[in-house]
This record gives structure tokens, C-alpha cells and sequence, in this order.
């Protein structure tokens, strides 16, 4: 856990970062509020399934 702290730590200083995904234990997101925190948790939910149907159609 330390080195992953670490590793988000220098992300979250670099810029813009709006949540992460870790293995085994889900998907975080984070915004100003909760509705802010709720888009960003729904739109990285979007894409990673946009991802996993492109992954299906090639293979």
C-alpha cells in the first residue's frame, strides 16, 4: 500500500486526475461534491465498457 500511495500522490500532484482503478479491490472516483464525484465514477464506468466491447468485437 505504501508504494501505491505513493505512485497516486505523485499523479494527484502532476494534474487533473479523476479517479483509479486497483485490482481486485474496484474503481475510485472523487469530484467537488458527490453529483461531480457520481459523473466521473459513471463516465469512467462508460468507457471501460466501450473498452471491453472493442476488446470483445477483435478478438
Amino acid at each position: 500500500m505504501p508504494a501505491l500511495a505513493a505512485q497516486v500522490e505523485g499523479l494527484l500532484d502532476a494534474g487533473p486526475f479523476w479517479g483509479y482503478l486497483i485490482d481486485g479491490h474496484g474503481l475510485y472516483a472523487w469530484g467537488k461534491d458527490m453529483a461531480e464525484a457520481r459523473r466521473h465514477l459513471e463516465a469512467f464506468e462508460f468507457l471501460f465498457a466501450c473498452e471491453l466491447d472493442l476488446r470483445r468485437l477483435q478478438s
